[in-house]
């Protein structure tokens, strides 16, 4: 059970990196890589909306996502290493120091900017996906059960 614990905090970890190596993308080339995904969908899906709205949303959706997953990771990590009463505080206080992190790297590096909205979106999918995973994990205990 060790084992299994430290490899999920591992991952966890290895994926807050890779999140935290976005945020340190100058600004130009973090826009360049959404503005390619929006115009992408804006061609496929030939949508009728303002390429700077779809961009936008692009760019808030990649922020919820990401936290999402982040979420699943640390949830798993949690469960598996730590009593239960700490595991909703070590998930929370984690992904409260990611998202913080993040948008604090990107005060310092061109053309970008950290915004305490883009924290709040981070841990608004950081939650979601949490919160769904241990809706699963209860619901599959009592169905065992």
């Amino acid at each position: 059970m060790k084992r299994k614990a430290a490899l999920l905090w591992a991952l966890s970890l290895l994926y807050t990196f890779v999140i935290f190596s976005f945020s340190l993308m100058p600004g130009h080339d973090s826009a360049g890589l959404s503005g390619r995904i929006a115009m992408f969908i804006m061609n496929t899906l030939r949508l009728s909306v303002s390429f700077e709205d779809l961009h936008h949303l692009i760019r808030k959706l990649a922020h919820f996502s990401e936290y999402g997953v982040l979420g699943i990771l640390v949830y798993h990590a949690a469960k598996n290493s730590l009593p239960a009463d700490k595991v909703m505080p070590a998930i929370l206080l984690y992904g409260i120091a990611a998202a913080s992190i993040d948008e604090t790297i990107q005060l310092f590096i061109p053309q970008r900017a950290g915004a305490i909205t883009d924290v709040l979106i981070d841990l608004s999918g950081y939650c979601a996906l949490w919160a769904f995973c241990a809706l699963i994990h209860q619901n599959l205990s009592r169905s065992d059960g």
